[in-house]
């Protein structure tokens, strides 16, 4: 004599356990929840992981550049991204050396979107290169766009390309 078994089935639209909440579009977490894991796997090959706005896609996680605009004279603080001189006249910024270990691999785009011929100082750290006195200014000719690209490493900016400036010593 065999034993019967009945097979039932409850279909569940959404349910919530503390701040956990499950529904056929998913799993969502209230703000007051958390969640740990050591994996999160793809649904499908096409979509991809959002956390905080960040889509992270096969391992790699696009990132958005800092654009920062410096309008007036005085220190450019920006050691990674763009720093976009916005100056109606031309001016004459200043560039701390990066912090050594801290910052190396960092890179600096610094671009004028006025046409103007800006200057980027650095006398008061080691110089562009770390080449000291003879390269502490980055002069810029006087065009929209015109830039200087720079990696942190070692302590100083090291000019990596540029864009109609001249490295000088004043």
């Amino acid at each position: 004599m065999g034993l019967k078994t009945r097979e039932s089935k409850m279909q569940i639209r959404k349910l919530r356990i503390g701040g956990v909440n499950l529904s056929k579009d998913g799993i969502t977490l209230s703000s007051a929840a958390s969640f740990s894991t050591n994996t999160i796997a793809e649904v499908t090959a096409a979509n991809g992981v959002t956390i905080d706005g960040s889509l992270i896609k096969d391992g790699t996680v696009p990132t958005r550049e800092t654009v920062a605009a410096f309008a007036t004279a005085g220190a450019i603080t920006a050691k990674d991204g763009t720093a976009l001189l916005t100056g109606a006249s031309a001016i004459t910024y200043t560039l701390a050396n990066p912090t050594d270990v801290t910052d190396d691999g960092k890179t600096l785009r610094i671009v004028s979107n006025t046409a103007q011929a800006h200057k980027i100082d650095q006398s008061a750290g080691a110089g562009f290169n770390g080449g000291g006195g003879t390269v502490d200014f980055a002069n810029f000719g006087g065009a929209i766009g015109d830039n200087i690209q720079l990696l942190a490493y070692g302590g100083r900016w090291l000019v990596l390309a540029t864009r109609n400036v001249t490295i000088a010593g004043s």
